[in-house]
């Protein structure tokens, strides 16, 4: 059961919310409290299975996306030839994602 509390509940001031929550407890406990309650949503299984089975591929592609365009903008903001201290740098387009 879901109940829907109107926006008043939530802008007042908070000596009258909680007298309007200890309004609507009196009145969930009395059992006159009104709400509509939501009609059953219908779950499209087999769309929800596939749609699970592909999150992670899906993922992966998107991070590799990322990485890729990451790379591209250090590249282009980098002075060539520039030497700084530390290991020498990895291309990051060589680090690859494993897909499982």
């Amino acid at each position: 059961m879901f109940i829907y509390l109107s926006v008043d509940l939530i802008v007042c001031h908070p000596k009258n919310r909680a007298k309007n929550q200890r309004g609507i407890i009196k009145n969930i406990r009395d059992g006159t409290f009104e709400y509509e309650s939501k009609g059953q949503v219908l779950t499209n299984w087999a769309q929800y299975d596939q749609a699970q089975i592909h999150e992670m591929a899906n993922y992966l592609d998107n991070m590799r996306d990322l990485v890729e365009e990451a790379d591209k903008r250090i590249k282009e903001r980098t002075p060539p030839g520039k030497r700084v201290p530390g290991r020498p740098p990895i291309d990051s387009a060589d680090v690859r994602l494993k897909r499982g």
